[in-house]
């Protein structure tokens, strides 16, 4: 449930412009997925 607070917390964000927040998402479910880490 967590992600999915999360997704919707970036996709309905309306300061991020709409290519922003699908990148965040992206992100995010990499990062749950273990595929990446963008802490770098």
């Amino acid at each position: 449930m967590r992600l999915v607070r999360d997704v919707r917390t970036l996709e309905y964000d309306r300061s991020l412009a709409p290519d922003d927040a699908m990148r965040r998402s992206r992100d995010r479910f990499g990062k749950y997925d273990g595929r990446f880490d963008n802490e770098d």
